[in-house]
């Protein structure tokens, strides 16, 4: 990444987390770490059932010296990614990590602070089902993945609790630099 890309994702997740530890009707812990996907900076918390729960942020993809027009493209994951089970057998009172409700997003930058809202209700959900119901709330359009239907807002397997998707824009900026990268290296 770029140095300016690196400075642009700390301070995105630095804002996105105060703003989402405000919301949250639990106490948030944030971690630091680097900005780069092996090491990014943690929300965690444990909620009402006393679970572990996480949340993190990082670049999918993003600018760099050998490919500078490269769309800058974040995940955002919620219990998926980071190993943490060190950090949940630590916890005290905590009844392991929350597997019921993952999800990772993939979006970009300018779309972040519009799902704040959506992912404070998202993380309270009791369980897998009330979760994916919140599709319907998103405030972008979402892309097809594998669980979701081309047609309809619906989950086409209802039974995963851990749902994987993209916003309709970063979609459309990843498909647009893989066909660039295509016709350019041939």
């Amino acid at each position: 990444m770029t140095p300016e890309t690196i400075r642009h994702l700390q301070q995105l997740r630095q804002e996105f987390y105060t703003h989402f530890s405000a919301a949250l009707p639990y106490p948030v812990k944030v971690t630091s770490g680097s900005s780069y996907a092996g090491n990014p900076a943690t929300a965690s918390w444990i909620d009402g059932r006393q679970r572990f729960n996480y949340l993190c942020i990082f670049a999918y993809a993003a600018p760099d010296d050998l490919m500078p027009d490269r769309p800058f493209i974040l995940k955002l994951m919620v219990n998926k990614g980071t190993d943490v089970t060190a950090i949940t057998l630590r916890q005290k009172d905590c009844n392991g990590l929350n597997r019921s409700c993952q999800l990772e997003l993939t979006l970009l930058p300018g779309e972040l602070r519009a799902f704040l809202p959506w992912l404070v209700r998202f993380v309270q959900c009791r369980d897998s089902s009330s979760a994916q119901a919140l599709i319907q709330e998103t405030p972008a359009i979402l892309t097809p993945t594998s669980l979701y239907s081309q047609n309809t807002r619906t989950l086409t397997q209802s039974s995963s609790s851990h749902l994987n998707l993209w916003t309709h824009k970063a979609s459309e900026e990843w498909s647009h630099d893989r066909v660039a990268g295509a016709v350019s290296y041939g």
